[in-house]
């Protein structure tokens, strides 16, 4: 059903190209390129989030455009936890050893979903301008949701880079931004497994292994219930391309 979606989507942009609609265009443009983002066409995606960005620019839709630029920073976020760097390609995995000796049973990456590879990456400065420029962006807008969960990624960035004063500031904000929606809430408490994580790190660097043990159970428990709750009837994780883009 969704490369039946992605058809349609081209169908339509192609029709509002040659009506002059460059607002709709634009936005049917990024929602074609989630789409893609979804089916793993990483480039095809890639190229489509940059032309939707600089048409949504253009036509002055900050709303949407924070939108599109904290899919897109997803993208690049996931670009650059497997070593491909912030456009892709080009460089080689970086990797940091994170069970500071003790026989890898605190490694702070689990087997599950968007909790690895390793919490240990070597930048992920192309994410935290998208991330940042969408939270801006969407910071006026009225868009609770956008905006929590804006907040929720840059946290995410926060933690991956080991600043978890500004992680654990940026989540709380997310958490509080989304209280009364029950979906996002529950995108914003599964990002925290992130922080979760680097605590977990710091904590085995410190030889602290109960306590960097206990960080990791708690990042694979809000994982689990991010892939296993319920919400309106039906699983949060066919209603959250968060959830879906994160949980990959």
């Amino acid at each position: 059903r969704m490369h039946e979606a992605a058809d349609g989507y081209r169908q339509a942009i192609a029709l509002l190209e040659g009506a002059g609609e460059p607002r709709l265009t634009a936005n049917f443009r990024g929602n074609l390129a989630l789409l893609e983002h979804e089916h793993r066409q990483f480039d095809a995606a890639r190229g489509l989030y940059q032309q939707a960005a600089v048409e949504l620019e253009e036509c002055c839709d900050a709303r949407v455009l924070g939108i599109v630029l904290g899919n897109w920073g997803t993208l690049a976020l996931a670009a650059e936890r497997r070593g491909l760097g912030p456009h892709g390609g080009g460089r080689e995995e970086s990797r940091a050893d994170s069970d500071s000796g003790s026989g890898g049973e605190t490694s702070a990456s689990t087997s599950a979903g968007f909790y690895t590879p390793s919490i240990r990456v070597a930048s992920e400065h192309r994410a935290y301008s998208l991330f940042s420029r969408a939270h801006a962006l969407l910071e006026g807008c009225g868009d609770r949701r956008s905006l929590g969960l804006a907040a929720a990624r840059l946290g995410v960035v926060h933690s991956l880079e080991g600043r978890l004063d500004d992680a654990e500031a940026h989540l709380t904000r997310a958490e509080r931004q989304l209280r009364r929606d029950p979906l996002a809430r529950l995108v914003a408490a599964c990002l925290r497994g992130f922080l979760d994580l680097a605590r977990g790190v710091r904590a085995a660097e410190s030889r602290n292994i109960t306590t960097a043990r206990t960080a990791v159970e708690r990042a694979r428990a809000r994982y689990d219930a991010a892939m296993s709750t319920q919400h309106a009837g039906r699983l949060a994780l066919d209603q959250s391309d968060d959830l879906r883009l994160y949980g990959a």
